[in-house]
């Protein structure tokens, strides 16, 4: 699957644990799932391709987007329960969404002597 960034702000769980989980999966992308989760991921995924291409839906592209955002937030949701992580502060969460865009948009690179 892949998502446009833009797609990916509008999906992300609002709350600070979407920082956390962000940085996590930069560092590893690979989540290890349980029968159980890997179960609703595969639902998810399933009725995500059974509506891929039914643009007859009135709402298709709302459609889509929430169920994409359901798989999206049964992710965090799995990522959460594996990684048992503090509560961010609101303060540290907006210094790393801006950290994490500037980065996005290539800053590093376009500053560097």
């Amino acid at each position: 699957m892949i998502l446009s960034d833009e797609l990916i702000r509008r999906l992300r769980p609002h709350n600070n644990y979407h920082v956390f989980g962000q940085l996590s999966f930069y560092q590893n992308p690979v989540m290890h799932l349980s029968d159980e989760d890997y179960e609703i991921c595969r639902e998810d995924i399933q009725l995500i391709r059974r509506r891929i291409g039914k643009d007859t839906h009135l709402f298709y592209d709302e459609m889509l987007e929430h169920l994409m955002m359901t798989h999206v937030l049964n992710l965090y949701d799995i990522h959460a329960r594996q990684m048992h992580p503090d509560e961010v502060p609101e303060r540290a969460s907006q210094l790393l969404q801006q950290f994490i865009a500037l980065l996005d948009e290539g800053h590093f690179v376009k500053h560097v002597k």
